[in-house]
């Protein structure tokens, strides 16, 4: 799929979105090789389907989730992501919300 301009020629191909950044998917990807220890994770996360799919992936994968909360009122934090396509050069532009509400004071253990 694509986003494509008024005389229908593609813009920027649109990927689907993974769940999480990177710091999610790492742990996903190390609980895949079967790590001989625990994972958690800890944060914070939109009530809503991107937090959702978030707090699936950890269950999927046997991640630890008690410190990582979901709240209302505050969209899952993420970056949208443009590609030059004759350089390669990215732009990020961040939807910050939940992650402006999270410090080290928010963690439960």
């Amino acid at each position: 799929m694509s986003i494509r301009s008024a005389n229908n020629s593609p813009i920027f191909p649109v990927r689907p979105r993974a769940p999480g950044g990177a710091p999610i998917q790492r742990a996903s990807s190390i609980c895949q090789t079967r790590a001989p220890f625990p994972l958690f994770a800890a944060g914070l996360v939109g009530k809503d389907a991107l937090g959702g799919a978030i707090l699936a992936d950890c269950r999927k994968h046997r991640i630890d989730a008690k410190c990582l909360r979901a709240v209302g009122r505050c969209a899952t934090s993420y970056p949208d992501v443009m590609t030059e396509e004759s350089t390669g050069r990215r732009t990020f532009f961040h939807l910050r919300e939940v992650r402006t509400r999270f410090g080290a004071a928010r963690i439960w253990i």
